[in-house]
């Protein structure tokens, strides 16, 4: 049954390239007239914005409201971007010892002494998550397990790596599954707490930017401007970013694999 579904996968390596492929134009055998394109005739209830320009306007410069509701839980922030501080030996005119050599050949810089250097880890962790849930998951869920992602994510670059986020959203209608994966954050890169709320709390990431994308996507045939398809099962999302050439080596993680972990099976999970 599996291998009767199209695949179709869009990758984008930053917001900024997601933001700007949603420009059009639009899959016309679909969503050529306006009143057929959700991104547009959703309501604020159900988005969570009153227009698209308000979603992307919060796409761009972040959101406020979400991170003050991501805000009731802690989160671990900037936690050392992937960077360890090393010591190296230098001469100097003061220091701990002297360096005999150079005292002798009457050199100024007679002492040895030590600077602390910052150096940008080499361990390196790319995760791709996926974000696509049901319509029943509450938005206090959804703020949790973000949190969470987010505190394992702060933890790991304390420890010394450098984290990079991907975000997932997958879709299945008939015989077409729709794959959005977007970079939100490269390996080393300060955590962007204002971005990242609006993209993985409010709904309008999923309601108006994704289906914005569905609504561009010009290899689209299944009739998705009758419902937006269904939620693709996690294992065939993780086969999807193992089987994409340019995500071989990233970790996958789902909202499920967060909803049932505690964050240190999750870390340890994403380490092994």
């Amino acid at each position: 049954m599996r291998n009767k579904i199209k695949d179709i996968t869009r990758i984008y390596n930053s917001v900024a390239e997601f933001s700007a492929a949603l420009a059009g134009p639009f899959n016309g055998s679909l969503f050529g007239n306006s009143w057929q394109r959700a991104s547009v005739t959703g309501s604020e209830s159900f988005t969570g914005t009153p227009d698209y320009e308000s979603a992307d306007h919060l796409l761009n410069y972040g959101d406020s409201g979400s991170l003050e509701k991501m805000q009731a839980v802690k989160v671990r922030k900037n936690a050392g971007q992937g960077t360890e501080i090393r010591r190296r030996q230098v001469n100097s005119v003061v220091g701990y010892a002297p360096n005999v050599p150079n005292y002798l050949r009457g050199v100024p810089v007679s002492m040895i002494g030590q600077n602390r250097i910052r150096v940008q880890s080499s361990k390196v962790v790319s995760i791709v998550y996926n974000f696509t849930v049901h319509c029943g998951v509450s938005e206090e869920t959804i703020i949790n397990e973000s949190v969470k992602l987010l505190s394992v994510i702060g933890s790991m670059e304390k420890a010394g790596y450098r984290a990079g986020l991907s975000v997932m959203f997958s879709a299945t209608k008939g015989a077409e599954r729709y794959n959005i994966i977007v970079k939100v954050k490269d390996p080393g890169q300060y955590i962007d707490l204002r971005k990242l709320a609006y993209i993985l709390v409010n709904p309008s990431f999923l309601r108006r930017h994704c289906f914005r994308a569905m609504e561009t996507e010009q290899e689209l045939r299944e009739p998705w401007n009758r419902g937006y398809g269904g939620v693709t099962e996690g294992d065939i999302c993780k086969d999807i970013v193992k089987g994409t050439p340019a995500l071989k080596e990233s970790k996958y993680i789902g909202f499920d694999d967060l909803l049932h972990r505690t964050p240190e099976e999750i870390e340890k999970n994403l380490l092994s």
